[in-house]
């Protein structure tokens, strides 16, 4: 069963689209529904991701992955601009002045669920990989926090 959020996340890349001109690939595995809060998670970081795309990637493309593994949802949005400067990627809370509130708050959403956020950038582009374990099918108790 598809979650009923990724619905609303098709509806969102549609406009998405729509109002920048970059086309985003989503590809969304069945994995059932979610805890409301991994859902609205998973699609904060979404908006965050591709708001991020546009504002700063230079890309025309995006691709959004949903997929569930053994016990975590993984989300992966990637894009193929210019990549990060090395200092927006920091997971020092001092450069949340450099780089704003957009990664440090998704970063800290995740790790209210204990998941995580990962970010790999280069000058073809950027991969963002947000991780929310699931434990008997069910994310882990909020606020809990990993690393």
């Amino acid at each position: 069963m598809t979650p009923v959020w990724c619905p609303r996340l098709r509806w969102y890349v549609e406009g998405f689209n729509q109002r920048s001109g970059i086309f985003v690939d989503v590809i969304a595995q069945p994995i059932g529904r979610l805890p409301a809060e991994v859902e609205m998670t998973l699609f904060r970081v979404v908006q965050e991701a591709l708001s991020n795309v546009r504002r700063h990637s230079g890309s025309e493309t995006a691709s959004i992955r949903l997929e569930r593994r053994s016990s975590e949802v993984v989300l992966e949005i990637c894009d193929h601009g210019h990549g990060l400067p090395a200092r927006r990627l920091s997971d020092d809370p001092d450069e949340l002045i450099a780089t704003g509130v957009g990664i440090p708050g998704m970063r800290q959403r995740l790790r209210q669920l204990g998941g995580s956020l990962d970010i790999g950038s280069n000058g073809a582009g950027t991969r963002i990989s947000a991780v929310v374990p699931l434990m008997n099918g069910k994310s882990h108790a909020a606020n809990t926090s990993r690393g």
